[in-house]
């Protein structure tokens, strides 16, 4: 796992040389679909940011 810190934020991406990358991209896929959440805030008027 990779860390980057900007002011009070902490942002983790997964290390792709990292012998669980594999195994971790199955997990991630497999997991269910947050979109309709990311939809929901949105229509209330709350900023969301994905990067």
């Amino acid at each position: 796992m990779n860390e980057a810190r900007r002011g009070q934020w902490i942002f983790y991406s997964l290390n792709q040389t990292s012998s669980y990358y594999s195994f971790i991209q199955t997990v991630i896929k497999d997991l269910p679909s947050q979109a309709f959440k990311v939809e929901e805030l949105t229509a209330q008027g709350k900023r969301i940011c994905c990067d």
